[in-house]
């Protein structure tokens, strides 16, 4: 199971508790690793918590995996006010993966609690993945 097969592909999941808005910090680097190591073509991540309103630009999403040869995407509540963006999935695809990429998006009632992305196969055949994230209510609040 840890080597990688030219018949398939590799996908992992994890919630990752959080990243920091600095693109720098080791659990950026850390996510990088887990994604390289294991030689997944496809990685979910849950539970961003990042909140990327006023980030300098050299830390939005957009530019943190550029380097890394993964196209990746987001989710976000699109209900909450314009101040704040907090991401709260994403998924990850390498080159090849990101060559089969038909269609990508995220949960359709805008709460951001999923993505989904459609690889094309062999025979014509597709593959939807999905990665969700179910938020604990807070009662705090």
């Amino acid at each position: 199971c840890l080597n990688p097969s030219k018949q398939g592909f590799r996908i992992g999941f994890q919630n990752i508790n959080g990243l920091p808005v600095d693109a720098t910090h080791e659990q950026h680097t850390h996510l990088i690793d887990i994604i390289t190591t294991y030689s997944l073509d496809i990685f979910g991540a849950q539970e961003i918590n990042l909140n990327l309103t006023h980030a300098e630009p050299q830390h939005q999403w957009g530019r943190r995996f550029k380097t890394h040869n993964y196209f990746s995407f987001a989710s976000y509540n699109t209900h909450t006010s314009s101040q704040e963006k907090r991401l709260f999935g994403a998924l990850f695809l390498n080159k090849q993966m990101t060559a089969r990429m038909l269609q990508h998006g995220q949960d359709p009632t805008g709460l951001g609690r999923w993505t989904w992305v459609r690889i094309s196969g062999r025979q014509g055949i597709t593959t939807c993945i999905i990665n969700g994230y179910r938020p604990i209510r807070d009662t705090s609040n």
